[in-house]
């Protein structure tokens, strides 16, 4: 799971998207709030949050509310 998010990452996203990452098993996560990408620096943060393995339960919609709290703290940003 780890090695293809830091692929989509690394090589597809241009550099000014904005990215959050969340998990989600039993209970959501906020691993990285939403980070606009300008450079290797904030490419690297943003892989270093991606969990290595995936476990647990599938909270679908405790990770839709986070993903929503995300949102919402940074409506200010321009480029989601």
């Amino acid at each position: 799971m780890g090695s293809a998010v830091a692929n989509y990452l690394r090589n597809y996203l241009d550099d000014g998207a904005a990215v959050g990452i969340i998990s989600f098993s039993s209970a959501a996560n906020i691993l990285a709030d939403m980070t606009v990408i300008d450079g290797e620096a904030s490419r690297d943060a943003l892989i270093d949050a991606v969990p290595v393995v995936a476990g647990g339960g599938t909270s679908i919609g405790a990770g839709i509310q986070a993903c929503a709290q995300v949102s919402v703290t940074n409506s200010h940003m321009s480029s989601y």
